[in-house]
């Protein structure tokens, strides 16, 4: 099933979670063993982690499937903020404040 994946990202809430080194070895182990690329990108669902892990592309791209092409040739690399911690660690907090007033 993962065989039909197009790539695997790290995510900024498991490099958080897990350590980021730890993380990072995890999935790019991953993506060799099934001839992957693998992709920053953090699947926020907060703003406070935006830009937290993010895939920066070699040539600009505009559409999908040049998109597609620069990844699945590599064209790319990623980056993991310095202070991807303090973001993920405060859109944490900011949650769990918007949960305790939604519950009332």
């Amino acid at each position: 099933m993962l065989k039909q994946l197009d790539a695997f990202d790290l995510n900024g809430k498991d490099l958080h979670t897990r350590g980021i080194g730890e993380n990072i070895r995890d999935v790019k182990l991953l993506g060799v063993s099934l001839d992957k690329p693998v992709v920053g990108g953090s699947d926020t669902h907060h703003f406070m982690q935006y830009g937290s892990v993010y895939t920066v592309l070699y040539q600009p791209c505009t559409n999908i499937r040049e998109l597609k092409s620069a990844i699945l040739n590599r064209q790319f690399t990623w980056e993991v903020a310095d202070d991807l911690h303090d973001r993920v660690s405060e859109a944490n907090r900011l949650k769990g404040i918007l949960k305790k007033k939604l519950e009332v």
